[in-house]
């Protein structure tokens, strides 16, 4: 069946003309396997996704961050369903697996609502595309009890209510869980502990993607219109976010960079936590569309992301209005923060009130 999916698709992008996995643009010319344009295959060529840290993991590991093109190659598998990004992203994983992959290849289990609403689960397609790669063998040894999205709650919902997975015994005693995106590791320690429960007794976890833990290591400079930028000296406390500016088809100049660090820096003082900024300016190559340059930032904080893109003839113009809205949803993330705060500390004085 997964065979005659992908010959499937492969047959429509004879009919049609073929796009870019990632970022969706017009191809030149079709490729061999899956199609990337040549600027997001330097990206991801590049980009070498964090450690996978959970209490129940023996090691893991992501091919990606969660950011930039790993970000649009999740999106292309879990929401657009282009079933080749498993493919990509597979041979991304046997790739870059810093040790030998297990046999046997557990898909962390999507919950019952997104499963019957997609129609597919992202994780097994993606585990079924690395068994291939590297011989192994899916083994669907998990399964999801409750009903409970992950996306959309905060960092502390997700620790503090992690999914109820339940396994199916008897599971192998070594096995790889892979899972297309890896956020706060709640779920994978979940599904861990639920292997373990069951007999297991080593659990390595990959990932197509996973969001970048708040302390990174930082270099000045990359290859390719990428930089690191770290907080001055003597700034202040809250001046702690770290920016990555990619260029896609669009050349970075101190000029831009240096609108971009003056059009945040309110922003970066506004944050309390340490956090990571991934900005990414681009310039679309068909000359038909007006607004032909696109700003986009991926805001990681402590507890939330927060994701804002502008279009406009202009990049100068698109970074100002990217930043406009990024600095109200900051806003309204502190305020929204404030009042959890305040209702908690009002709860607090309830309890603690004599009756």
């Amino acid at each position: 069946m997964r065979d005659d999916r992908f010959a499937a698709a492969r047959l429509i992008g004879l009919l049609a003309p073929p796009l870019c996995v990632c970022c969706r643009r017009v191809l030149v010319r079709a490729a061999n396997g899956p199609a990337v344009c040549a600027s997001c295959r330097e990206e991801i060529a590049r980009a070498h996704g964090p450690e996978l840290r959970a209490d129940g993991i023996d090691a893991g590991f992501a091919a990606l961050p969660y950011a930039g093109a790993g970000r649009q190659l999740v999106g292309a598998l879990k929401f657009s369903r282009l079933l080749i990004a498993a493919e990509l992203g597979a041979a991304l994983i046997c790739a870059r697996a810093p040790w030998s992959l297990p046999a046997a290849i557990v898909p962390v289990p999507a919950a019952p609502v997104r499963l019957a609403a997609r129609g597919f689960d992202p994780a097994a397609e993606l585990a079924g595309a690395i068994a291939t790669g590297s011989g192994g063998a899916v083994v669907p040894a998990l399964r999801r009890r409750d009903v409970r999205r992950q996306r959309g709650r905060t960092r502390r919902e997700r620790m503090a209510r992690p999914p109820a997975i339940l396994a199916r015994a008897p599971v192998p005693a070594e096995v790889l869980l892979v899972d297309d995106v890896v956020t706060t590791g709640a779920t994978l320690d979940a599904c861990a502990a639920a292997l373990r429960g069951a007999g297991c007794r080593r659990v390595v976890a990959a990932a197509l993607a996973a969001v970048p833990p708040p302390r990174a290591s930082l270099a000045t400079r990359r290859p390719g219109g990428v930089e690191w930028a770290q907080p001055r000296s003597g700034a202040p406390r809250g001046e702690i976010v770290q920016i990555e500016i990619v260029g896609r088809d669009f050349e970075l100049d101190e000029e831009v960079r240096e609108q971009v660090h003056k059009r945040f820096a309110r922003i970066s003082r506004q944050v309390a936590e340490p956090a990571q900024l991934h900005v990414v300016l681009r310039e679309e190559s068909n000359p038909s569309i007006r607004d032909k340059c696109v700003a986009e930032a991926t805001l990681h904080m402590k507890g939330a992301t927060l994701h804002a893109e502008e279009r406009s003839p202009q990049m100068r113009t698109a970074v100002k209005l990217m930043s406009l809205d990024m600095r109200r949803q900051v806003k309204r993330h502190r305020e929204l923060q404030r009042k959890r705060s305040t209702t908690r500390r009002l709860v607090g004085e309830a309890r603690g009130r004599p009756t």
